[in-house]
């Protein structure tokens, strides 16, 4: 019984070593997209905060010292309805850019995408590019994440997110950069199955008279709403530029990442398509295997048996997809912080 068991994960780790490192091994082959300055569009940026008093001032101020032209780009705050100071510190910073627009949700109206949908209302610029309120940007940020636009077939772009410097040894880092190559490999594949809600741009007329990816009965969600509107209409690529990346927070603690799995789960059985459910199943079920496998080598005290192939034929996939993306990522503390990983990762 037990080795038709180990049989059956090995097959399912097969089945995840190619959805992982396909598009892993895609990933490597991807360009830099550069724009002539001729060619720079204008753009609105918009970000929903709410109780961001600690992040909202250092996002803005990473915005405004953007290398674009100062007429050709806007930043949008909506106010989620704070109860801090991030009102304030929007105001008082609004006062001295003519750049920075700050709008208050109505009432009644609350959550990320509506804010969202409020802030893209009010922008008058054809190219949106979206972030959160807890991001920092570099200097080149917009100039990298618009390029793909001068191309008219694009109507999304996706961009790299990491964690930022001192939280490089957060065992979910892992988690983030990984998911993140699966993902853009599979954006370069013409198959998207994922996107980051931190770090995305996209066509105004994505949205339509009435915001309709944004308007179903899930509070968050604007991402794969988005992705799953984008890839019906048009060409959806993944920024393979570091000056495109955004660096935001981890999850402070094992519940908040629970939580955070939960609303992922919760989005992708409502708003993903087939090969995003596939995609979710299998990266599992696959990292569910890791804790069976080695209570099963603990017990049995066989190195080589079939369960034990399987244990290492998992943590090979994730080491080798971990290594192909240090060269662009340069975090090679997700190696370091790998083992750890491997039997926590199941249990969030």
């Amino acid at each position: 019984m037990m080795e038709k068991i180990d049989l059956i994960l090995l097959g399912i780790l097969f089945i995840y070593a190619l959805v992982v490192l396909v598009p892993g091994l895609v990933f490597l082959s991807g360009r830099r997209i550069n724009i002539a300055e001729n060619d720079l569009p204008a753009v609105s940026v918009v970000i929903a905060a709410r109780n961001e008093e600690k992040n909202i001032a250092d996002v803005i101020q990473s915005l405004l010292k953007q290398n674009y032209p100062p007429g050709k780009f806007g930043v949008i705050i909506v106010d989620d309805h704070s109860d801090d100071n991030t009102r304030a510190i929007i105001e008082n910073l609004s006062a001295k850019y003519h750049n920075l627009k700050w709008i208050q949700l109505q009432d009644g109206k609350a959550g990320k995408k509506s804010a969202i949908a409020e802030g893209i209302l009010h922008a008058s610029n054809e190219i949106i590019l979206l972030t959160d309120a807890d991001c920092k940007v570099g200097e080149n940020w917009i100039r990298a994440m618009v390029a793909p636009f001068s191309s008219e077939n694009v109507v999304l772009t996706s961009g790299p997110v990491v964690y930022e410097r001192k939280q490089r040894f957060s065992i979910f880092q892992n988690e983030q950069i990984g998911l993140q190559m699966m993902s853009a490999g599979m954006m370069m594949m013409r198959t998207p199955v994922l996107l980051s809600g931190a770090n995305y741009g996209c066509r105004k007329k994505l949205f339509g008279k009435n915001n309709a990816p944004l308007a179903d009965e899930f509070v968050s969600g604007d991402d794969l709403a988005m992705l799953e509107k984008a890839r019906k209409e048009g060409e959806v690529i993944f920024v393979k530029n570091r000056e495109a990346m955004v660096e935001t927070h981890a999850p402070k603690g094992i519940w908040n990442k629970i939580l955070q799995r939960a609303r992922w789960i919760s989005k992708t059985g409502g708003i993903g398509n087939s090969a995003m459910r596939f995609t979710g199943i299998v990266v599992f079920l696959a990292n569910l295997a890791v804790p069976f496998l080695v209570a099963e080598m603990l017990m049995e005290k066989e190195l080589f048996s079939i369960g034990g192939i399987a244990l290492f034929s998992k943590i090979s996939v994730d080491v080798l997809l971990l290594s192909l993306s240090v060269p662009f990522y340069r975090e090679p503390a997700v190696l370091l912080t790998l083992p750890v990983s491997e039997i926590v990762y199941p249990f969030i």
